[in-house]
């Protein structure tokens, strides 16, 4: 690695390339609006050399940022202060560099060698310009080159052109628009690769390419793509000009003319997000845009940038939804799960608005508007973690899975809308037809704006016998309707009467979809298997199938475990009679051990009690010398108690003066705030009062307000009644002056109420019926009316109730569509969840394994301190000794362990422990500087460092006699420094000394002690032998920490580490699932409860509210009809009353006018009743004025009333404020009497305090005399207490080596009682020696009461050897008991080697016998069960069998027929074989055709068109399977030439004449021109667009004579 780094540095100074040492990636957590306000200002500011790899718009995105290392610790801090949350994701962005760079020479050099273009790996331009070549030339009929324009340093702009046909509508792909995102040129080369082998092998692929063309521009930024690999990586721009600036280059996607230069671009031209002078002004950008305009028929637009891992489509300058934003996000979405479903890379869809910030001037901006409708942007992998850096190994994986989203794009722009329609009508769901939601499919609901609230889509099907049936569906919201011949059916009873003609959904048998035909021909033979199982009807027999093949397969294995249990119990039940011979042989062996192992615990107990009793007795003296000094030191302790006891009596009075004087001290503070408060109260009420007289003031300035205002109103209301008197005689003058010319005069006045009086007399009768008759017809108007109304709230109930039963049973179909959608849904959800939580658990228990093998390899490399990213505080340590060289790089080396070496691997431990904790010192040159370092890490807050200045340590002279030791080395020759530090032999000479390092322990040990002096030594294992005579073993933590000297072994546990880290963190993206799980079970219960009520609501809705409605509706259509008889009844009367009414006022009025007539003339007036209406219209114009008059008059002396109740609240409220005032001046008089006793007492507790603390005094140094005499008493007991202290130590000893000796008793006992020795005893018993196992640590009282019983067991050593007794010398007695030891062991390795035998071999044979008898049963159970379940499948497989084969037998029969039929040659061959004959539906089925005049040969290495014939062959074989009355092929004839249009139209005019009605979507006019029949679809407008049918018949008009004999025939 060193290397490496050398030869990068070598390489970036000839190239003069911008290097990265030491930057750092940072990622920002904004947690508030602030936050992201101060970022963008970090943002703005070009001066401040950071990089934002991604920008500031949300608290709920992070922030990266490149930060060089200069600005490193300033920006940390600046972060810090402002709170802003931060993690390094890049340690050393220059690393990542060197890594990088490293990989691609090496690939350079593999495809040098191998002549091989390596997809996974990152290329320079030339490179990637010279594989374009290799592609074009490998296929030159699909892809050329096209070069659009030429870049601002001149180099010529590449996209690939893959094209089977002149015309054609088109596609957009380009990568690399910003330079540093080399993921996006990597992944758009083998996307290149991928579509250019696909083409002809992929049948969607083949699909697309057979209808559009698609142009794949890999580097649209050439100039800053070179940039990157000659300068700067990190290069983002072109490299333009800017006029009056000194930075050069334009941000490409900020310079499009789509909202150019609002938010998201800079102004300013240093910046990555500089938008240029003015739209398009970046020749790379004004090339694109001028291939695109120049074509004019692109279709799609996708741009592929990196990071983040999102898919994005309009608007980006402007933060409002595009019209189609419901289909774009829509297949986006789709595509996504395209994308996931290979890796489970998660991607985020959305407008670059609102899922990432506002960016204007992008390319997909500019596309959309100028009306590329399906115009998106990706943005690659990853999240962070390696930003623009991704390592070339990710290159495929990002690739691959772009592809899959990126063909669903393709794939869904080239699909049409008349198919559609078909399948709408034919009951297709919403997700075959290009939407998401069924209501999508009315117009303009895809933006918000519906034109109609429903959709409906009809299909006219005439028969044989003319008789036509209407099929029907209708969408309104998310609910279909379903109609045959305008009749409501269900949707399986709509797609029963569909098969009754022949249409089967499911089989699709009569829609061929565009690019079905290419699809069908490459479909490989599993898949054209389940298309026959489709067709069969058999595939719905699998699931049965293979459950039965599961059951019969477990019946097998049983079966199977049966047979081997039955073999083992066969082998077993011969074993235990063998056993039953070996067992006597063993246990004679077991006696004579017994009887030897009896010799040595006698020999050995009965030393041992000699033994104790001789240290029981030295114990007993020892003990009665300690008793004698404590004795003594009893007096001289009651001497230090009673100088104790008066210095405690003087500190607990000392004591009682600290708590009075604490106790005063809280008196006083609490004296204080009561004073405060009390001066604070009286000031309170005080401001009260004034208060109280401010408010006194305004009250009388109030009331002499209000007594002026009653003044008024009185004056007011004298002068109303002055008004009205006036008023009064002014109107009997004017009422004068208008009557002069009818006044009656008295004896007029007498003669008119004779003539009155006279006329009521003769109009009595009249007069009565005409008031009868009003009367009556008042009533019978009153009732009419009252009928009308009843009549118009019946028929509002009528229609009110007929549309609650509509509700109802609209509400009932879709209660009963949902509650079988759920039930599907929930049974989809239980499947998932089964899946995903064995997922999940499987990934738990390998995660487990993984961490538990992670934490060892962490442990060892954390030992060895080697892996700088090992923990948070190893890092912290390096990260602060990489500071320290940065400010002191002339006096700062490094760590010892990083600056020397051991010569060889096997000096490694013994110089690890020599060094010790110098191993991690840092070496410095000068005391000075070791002091600035230590400054700086208490500055850092940075945990503690060892360091060794060169110029301070002392360093003594090496012992140059030592050299000459033989068997040993001095340590300091076995250390080498590096070459180019070699002042550093000096701080090796102070850590090593004059150490010597031997081979064995053994060499070590007699070097350092048996020689004239002693050495210091350390063996290789690490064992240390000092001068003192301490001896240090060494350790496997010793041996872990040698290791960081191997660098083997370094490499491997990081390789091993990576591993691991790598695995886990694949397992760790399980966890991302715990949600999908806790989503898919919170989704099911929520469907188990919708179901639940959705059932209860039906089932209330059909047997109770329906038949309500429809009982209310009956009811009131009766009472309507009542009703409506009695209305026209009422009206007849109504009308004869009126009439006659009418008559009778004319009698009257006639008889009236004869009484009248001389009066009348006499007065001068017409008739009498005009005397009378002015006469009373006078009356009333004089009550209204008297009733104004009355209505001023009474609101003024309301008003007059209310102030003078608002004068006596007044003058009630002033009363109330004088009391307050008053109760106030005396409440203040007594809070300042209270406030005088407060200070008082607090005075006099202030003095009290003062005195206390001088008696404090006073005591305090009472009792420091008393301690200083106590001290001296104590010293003297403490010199008598030593010589006690050794004593019991001594005792101490003994005690120890007696308990020793009793423990080696106890365990010998135990042993004994263990192994059941039987030791002859003269008192006691075996059973008092304690089954406890003990050891040297063991002390309590049980342990004592053990010994003492065991000490009461008297043993007989009569058989016990007296030559053994006589032994008295130790060396002897442990010589003897060796001696016997070996003879025990002896037999105890002979019955070791013997075979154990089975003692329980009688008892096992019954058991083996039982046992035999239950395998037997069983195995014969097993068997039988087998056969069942062998009968059961052979039944479900034969009903399959015969369902597919009938179907194929049939196919593959009228395949070649039809083959033949559409090649017009007999030649032809079309051939259908099942891999697996006697099961077909289980392997593929082969399908081959050999075309005329051809050899056999693949379907993949057919033509275009061949492939087409042969797909169309399969399609009508299958057809006349299951024949439908029509066929619809929707671009069928896209890879056909004329040829093969000629035999196609002819096979299909055949078709149609024999069997079924043939309907071809086509664009050729080859094709077109020799059809029956046209029809026109065509687009008008009015208030919004739809479509036109236009037919046009061609039979009148033949192409030539065969086609006008076959037109002919037919009419």
């Amino acid at each position: 690695m060193r290397l490496y780094l050398a030869v990068f540095a070598l390489l970036a100074a000839v190239h003069c390339e911008q290097l990265f040492i030491g930057d750092q990636v940072l990622r920002i957590h904004a947690g508030s609006e602030d936050h992201i306000q101060i970022l963008k200002t970090l943002e703005e500011d070009v001066n401040n050399g950071l990089d934002f790899w991604t920008y500031a718009y949300s608290t709920e995105r992070p922030v990266d940022i490149r930060v060089p290392h200069n600005r490193l610790y300033a920006v940390k801090d600046f972060l810090k202060e402002n709170n802003i949350p931060y993690t390094v994701m890049i340690n050393d962005v220059q690393e990542l560099l060197e890594k990088e760079k490293a990989e691609m020479v090496s690939n350079a050099k593999m495809e040098r060698s191998t002549k091989d273009f390596n997809f996974g790996a990152y290329h320079d331009l030339d490179t990637l310009y010279s594989f374009m070549d290799t592609l074009v030339a490998s296929h030159p009929n699909l892809i050329s080159k096209v070069n659009i324009g030429n870049s601002y340093e001149n180099r010529p702009m590449y996209a690939l052109k893959f094209s089977t046909g002149a015309g054609r509508p088109a596609i957009w792909v380009d990568a690399g628009i910003h330079a540093r995102e080399w993921i996006t040129q990597a992944s758009a080369v083998w996307i290149a690769n991928k579509i250019a082998s696909d083409y002809g092998v992929d049948p969607s692929v083949t699909s697309v390419l057979g209808q559009m063309d698609i142009y794949l521009m890999i580097v649209t930024n050439p100039d800053g793509y070179v940039f990157t690999h000659t300068s700067n990586r990190m290069w983002r721009k072109t490299r333009s000009v800017n006029s009056g600036s000194s930075c050069r280059g334009v941000d490409p996607n900020r310079n499009w003319d789509a909202g150019f230069g609002g938010p998201g671009a800079s102004k300013d031209p240093c910046s990555d997000s500089y938008h240029g002078p003015n739209a398009n002004s970046e020749v790379e950008v004004k090339n694109v845009v001028d291939l695109i305009t120049g074509h004019g028929n692109f279709k799609s637009f996708i741009s592929m940038h990196a990071y983040s891992q999102l898919l994005m489509y309009p608007y980006g300058y402007q933060c409002t939804d595009v019209p189609d934003m419901s289909e774009l996000h829509s297949v986006g979405t789709a595509a996504i799960q395209e994308l996931t479903s290979l890796y489970n890379t998660r991607y985020e869809v959305g407008s670059i608005c609102k899922i990432i910030y506002q960016a204007s001037g992008g390319s997909i901006d500019w596309t959309y508007n100028v009306g590329i409708k399906y115009s998106y942007a990706f943005e690659l992998r990853d999240t962070g973690f390696y930003g623009f850096l991704l390592p070339a190994e990710q290159i495929i994986p990002t690739a691959e899975e772009t592809w899959l989203g990126l063909r669903y794009i393709l794939e869904y722009v080239r699909k049409s809308n008349v198919m559609d329609a078909l399948g709408f009508v034919m009951g297709e769901r919403a997700v075959n037809l290009r939407v998401k939601h069924t209501r999508d499919l009315i117009h303009g609901a895809h933006i918000g704006k519906p034109v109609s609230t429903f959709a409906s889509v009809s299909m006219i099907y005439c028969g044989d016998d003319n008789e036509e049936i209407i099929f029907s569906r209708r969408i309104s919201g998310e609910s279909s309707e379903y109609r045959v011949n305008g009749k409501l059916i269900t949707l399986a009873k709509y797609t029963g009467e569909l098969e009754k003609i022949g249409i089967v959904v499911k089989a699709k048998n009569c829609l061929v979809y565009q690019g079905a035909v290419e699809s069908i021909a490459m479909m490989n033979p599993r898949e054209r298997t389940k298309m026959f199982e489709r067709i069969s009807s058999s595939g719905e027999l699998s699931t049965e199938y293979d459950a039965k093949l599961a059951a019969l397969q477990k019946a097998k294995e049983d079966t199977k475990f049966h047979f081997s249990r039955k073999k083992a119990a066969t082998a077993e039940k011969k074993q235990v009679f063998k056993d039953k011979t070996e067992a006597e042989k063993y246990q004679a062996l077991v006696d004579e051990h017994q009887e030897n192992k009896l010799q040595l615990t006698l020999f050995q107990l009965f030393h041992n009690e000699k033994k104790i009793d001789a240290q029981s007795e030295s114990l007993r003296d020892m003990q009665d010398a300690a008793a004698q000094q404590k004795n003594s030191m009893d007096g001289y302790e009651q001497i230090v108690k009673a100088q104790k006891k008066e210095h405690g009596r003087l500190n607990r009075e000392l004591q009682q003066l600290e708590k009075e004087i604490r106790s005063q001290e809280q008196i006083l503070n609490q004296q204080r705030p009561q004073y405060i408060k009390a001066k604070v109260n009286t000031s309170h009420h005080e401001q009260k009062v004034k208060e109280a007289c401010r408010s006194l003031q305004k009250n009388q300035s109030q009331q002499a307000k209000k007594e002026q205002e009653l003044d008024e109103l009185r004056s007011e209301l004298a002068e109303l009644e002055r008004a009205w008197k006036a008023s009064e005689r002014q109107m009997e003058v004017e009422a004068a002056q208008r009557g002069a010319g009818v006044q009656l005069e008295e004896s007029q006045m007498e003669r008119y109420k004779e003539l009155k009086e006279l006329s009521r007399k003769k109009g009595a009768v009249l007069n009565q019926t005409a008031e009868k008759l009003h009367w009556e017809v008042k009533a019978d108007c009153e009732k009419l009316q009252f009928d009308l109304r009843r009549k118009s709230e019946i028929q509002a109930n009528i229609k009110h109730s007929q549309t609650r039963l509509e509700d109802f049973s609209r509400r009932a179909e879709k209660l009963e569509e949902f509650a079988n959608a759920t039930r599907n849904a929930i049974e989809e959800q239980r499947q998932q969840e089964e899946q995903l939580a064995e997922e999940l658990s499987r990934g738990l228990v390998r995660t487990s394994e993984v961490n538990e093998k992670l934490t060892q390899v962490l442990t060892e490399l954390q030992n060895a301190r080697l892996d700088s990213q090992e923990n948070r505080r190893q890092q912290r340590r390096d990260e602060v000794l990489e500071s320290l060289r940065r400010l002191y790089p002339d006096g700062v080396y490094g760590r010892l362990v990083d600056l020397c070496q051991p010569i060889h691997k096997k000096y490694q431990v013994a110089v690890t422990k020599v060094f010790a904790k110098n191993m991690n010192a840092i070496v410095v040159t000068s005391a000075k500087v070791a002091h600035d370092c230590i400054r700086f890490l208490k500055e850092e807050r940075a945990e503690p460092e060892t360091f060794l200045p060169i110029d301070y340590i002392d360093v003594r002279p090496l012992n140059e006699r030592l050299r000459e030791v033989q068997g040993a080395k001095m340590l300091v020759d076995v250390v080498q420094c590096a070459q180019n530090a070699p002042q550093l032999k000096r701080v090796i000479q102070y850590v090593c000394g004059n150490s010597l390092v031997c081979e064995t322990i053994k060499d070590a040990r007699r070097i350092a002690f048996d020689g004239p002096e002693r050495l210091q030594t350390v063996a290789l294992d690490g064992t240390l032998f000092r001068k003192s005579g301490v001896i240090s073993g060494g350790s496997l933590d010793l041996r872990s920490k040698a290791r960081r000297w191997d660098e083997k072994d370094m490499n491997k546990l990081k390789e091993e580490k990576d591993q691991l880290s790598s695995e886990l963190r694949s397992l760790m993206k399980l966890k991302r699932k715990e949600e999908d799980l806790k989503q898919i079970r919170a989704q099911s219960q929520g469907n188990q409860t919708r179901l639940k009520y959705s059932n209860s609501e039906l089932d209330s809705i059909c047997k109770k509210s329906i038949p309500a409605c429809q009982a209310e509706i009956s009811k009131l259509r009766s009472e309507l009809s009542n009703l409506e008889a009695q209305v026209e009844i009422q009206t007849e009367s109504v009308e004869l009353k009126d009439n006659e009414m009418k008559a009778v006022r004319d009698k009257i009025n006639q008889m009236e006018d004869v009484v009248f007539a001389d009066f009348c003339a006499e007065i001068g007036v017409a008739n009498i009743r005009e005397y009378e209406q002015d006469y009373l219209r006078m009356q009333q114009e004089l009550e209204k004025k008297r009733l104004q008059f009355e209505s001023q008059h009474t609101r003024l002396n309301t008003q007059m009333e209310y102030e003078q109740a608002q004068l006596g609240k007044l003058v009630k409220q002033m009363k109330k404020i004088e009391e307050t005032i008053e109760k106030e001046e005396n409440v203040v008089i007594g809070l300042k009497e209270v406030e005088d006793r407060l200070l008082i007492a607090a005075e006099q507790t202030q003095s009290n305090l003062i005195e206390l603390n001088n008696q404090l005094s006073k005591k305090t140094t009472l009792v420091k005399e008393a301690k200083t005499e106590l001290d001296k008493t104590l010293k003297g007991l403490q010199e008598r207490s030593r010589v006690l202290v050794k004593l019991q130590k001594e005792t101490i000893c003994c005690e120890a080596a007696l308990e020793h000796l009793r423990l080696s008793k106890h365990n010998l006992l135990l042993a004994c009682k263990i192994d059941g020795l039987p030791l002859t005893l003269i008192s006691g018993a075996l059973d008092d020696i304690s089954d406890i196992q003990l050891d040297s640590e063991s002390q309590s009282i049980s342990t004592l009461d053990i010994y003492e019983r065991e000490a009461q067991i008297v043993f007989d050593y009569s058989t016990l050897d007296s030559g053994l007794k006589a032994l008295t010398e130790d060396s002897e007695v442990e010589a003897e008991v060796e001696k016997l030891k070996e003879g025990v062991s002896s037999l105890e390795s002979m019955i070791m080697m013997s075979r154990a035998p089975n003692l329980k071999a009688l008892e096992k044979i019954r058991e083996v016998k039982d046992s035999f008898r239950e395998v037997m049963d069983a195995f014969e159970m097993s068997t039988l069960a087998t056969k069942k379940c062998s009968q059961e499948f052979e039944q479900v497989k034969s009903k399959r069998f015969h369902l597919f084969s009938q179907c194929f037998e049939h196919v593959s029969v009228v395949i070649d027929q039809i083959y033949k039929k559409l090649c017009r040659n007999a030649s032809a061959q079309a051939i259908l074989t099942a891999e697996n004959p006697n099961e077909p539906y289980l392997d593929g089925i082969n399908y081959n055709c050999v075309a005329p005049g051809k050899r056999f040969m693949a379907m993949d290495n057919l033509s275009g068109g061949e492939k087409v014939i042969a797909a169309l062959a399969l399609v009508f074989a299958i057809h006349s399977f299951r024949p439908a009355p029509f066929v619809v092929l929707d671009e069928v004839d896209a890879a056909l030439d004329n040829t093969n249009i000629g035999k196609v139209t002819g096979f299909f005019q055949m078709m149609s004449r024999e069997s079924c009605q043939i309907i071809v979507i086509s664009l050729k006019e080859e094709f077109y021109s020799r059809a029956d029949a046209l029809l026109g679809v065509y687009s008008m407008f009015d208030e919004c667009m739809f479509s036109r049918l236009l037919t046009l018949d061609l039979t009148p008009y033949p192409l030539n004579d065969e086609n006008a004999t076959d037109r002919e025939k037919d009419k």
